[in-house]
């Protein structure tokens, strides 16, 4: 352990440069307990830090023994989301479930249903062959890892938050495919951040590149 002198945020956000990983609470232990918020140092950390960071909430449950879950879509942030999930999985020895959302309502109203049902068909095909090749290569790298492709119609917050009920771990990235570059943290990770049930880590495609556990590796923790 280290004692540093300093702003909590700033210090741990420093500290991410040459970290594996940031762990943070969601709230000080002076923060107000009916205020359902991140915390300002856990808040500060997860936008400003270089490397990935674990936020345990309140109310975040204990099951190592759960899968470890992922939201994906086709950013960078998503694909770095799914690097950290793969290996997280693989090191837990769990599976791992990789979720994707989308709205179907957002493609109208059809007539004729039976079309319809043949259009959604094809939808649900094509996005599974879509999403699937967005993360092929990383999975070929983990062959031991159970790996569950979910694409679901549900917001992208709402899926996670849903499967996070019985997960051990949730990964996000920090922003998705919709997310504008001048934010630091997108709406889903933002939500999923404050109400999912298990852990979450928080990643960004710029991460800090560090070697899997290597001996030079360190964990910050607020």
């Amino acid at each position: 352990s280290e004692l540093v002198e300093g702003y909590a945020s700033y210090v741990l956000a420093q500290a991410s440069k040459n970290a594996a990983e940031v762990v943070v609470g969601a709230r000080g232990q002076h923060a107000p307990l009916k205020v359902k918020l991140l915390g300002g140092v856990s808040d500060a950390v997860v936008a400003h830090a270089h490397g990935p960071v674990a936020v345990i909430t309140d109310e975040a449950h204990e099951n190592p023994d759960g899968p470890v879950v992922v939201g994906i879509d086709e950013s960078d942030e998503a694909r770095a989301a799914a690097e950290l999930a793969f290996e997280a999985a693989d090191v837990r020895g769990v599976p791992l479930i990789v979720i994707h959302a989308w709205d179907y309502a957002m493609l109208g109203t059809p007539w004729e249903y039976d079309i319809w049902d043949e259009s959604m068909t094809e939808i649900m095909s094509s996005l599974t062959e879509q999403i699937e090749g967005v993360f092929a290569d990383i999975k070929q790298r983990y062959p031991n890892t159970q790996v569950e492709l979910r694409v679901v119609d549900s917001s992208p917050a709402q899926a996670l938050i849903d499967a996070s009920l019985d997960a051990g771990l949730v990964v996000v990235g920090s922003r998705g495919r919709g997310g504008f570059t001048g934010l630091l943290l997108g709406s889903t990770s933002k939500r999923v951040l404050r109400d999912a049930h298990c852990p979450v880590i928080v990643t960004r495609a710029e991460r800090t590149k560090v070697n899997k556990r290597s001996g030079d590796q360190q964990n910050a923790a607020g």
